[in-house]
């Protein structure tokens, strides 16, 4: 398994460790066979089979899907759920806490991205100016780059991994091909006379602008589909009749689809 494979497991285990603990616990099946069943059905495919769990542990996850894990391996050998169900109250004890600091993470994340994108770039780009006025461009988009390098990285620790969006699709990217074509395009128009200057940092200010509409419009949906499942939560919780139909749902498949 390569380096950044595990680093993904890592990241997904840790999201996946208290919905995974959740649905263990109110499975009408023992945790084992409800682990084998939501791997046939597709979900959960990067962890291991049920009978690897009663042999070793696997060491490419998260302490937080660890723990579930370990668990689930005690309230299947116990016979009981009580186990599941403390380390579940115990995942939502931590995860709470972990809500807590955030706004001071969030605070110092916020420090670190204005010291790389306002006070550093103006300190050299002052000083380059009147030595290399042709290196600015670059030096701005440099910065701009070790900023989005380190806020991406100090980023992992400031909220819990379960309140965490998903991964962007990797089509919601292909909007990053007009970068080239924009620079490519301001080059020729500077080639046939029309002044064009720093070509680099005004194709990347343009071409940007689809990425982030694009990005924003997939955001938009993952939020609507999020605000969808709490309200389906909300109806279930307080349904006192049949589930589906409190839910007003004819399908239950809809509630395995992929938009979940």
């Amino acid at each position: 398994m390569g380096f950044f494979s595990r680093i993904g497991i890592w990241l997904r285990s840790e999201a996946d460790a208290v919905p995974l603990a959740l649905v263990l616990l109110v499975s009408p099946l023992t945790p084992l066979a409800t682990l084998r069943q939501l791997r046939e059905l597709g979900e959960y495919s990067y962890l291991p089979d049920p009978e690897e769990l009663l042999v070793r542990e696997p060491d490419a996850l998260g302490e937080k899907m660890r723990e579930v894990l370990r668990a689930a391996l005690l309230a299947q050998r116990a016979g009981r759920r009580s186990v599941l169900e403390q380390e579940l109250d115990e995942l939502m004890a931590r995860t709470g806490m972990e809500l807590e600091v955030a706004d001071y993470h969030l605070s110092q994340l916020f420090q670190l991205a204005s010291l790389f994108t306002t006070v550093i770039p103006v300190t050299l780009a002052s000083v380059v100016l009147f030595t290399n006025p042709g290196a600015v461009a670059p030096l701005l988009l440099a910065c701009a780059a070790a900023a989005a390098i380190l806020g991406a990285v100090a980023g992992l620790g400031v909220f819990p991994r379960e309140l965490a969006l998903p991964t962007p699709p990797l089509k919601s990217f292909t909007a990053m091909v007009l970068l080239p074509l924009t620079y490519l395009a301001l080059v020729a128009l500077g080639m046939v006379g029309v002044g064009i200057e720093c070509p680099v940092l005004l194709s990347t200010a343009l071409g940007t602008i689809p990425l982030s509409l694009t990005q924003l419009s997939w955001r938009r949906r993952v939020l609507a589909t999020y605000r969808e499942a709490r309200e389906l939560v909300r109806k279930a919780g307080m349904a006192s009749y049949n589930v589906f139909a409190a839910l007003g749902i004819k399908d239950p498949a809809y509630l395995l689809s992929g938009r979940w």
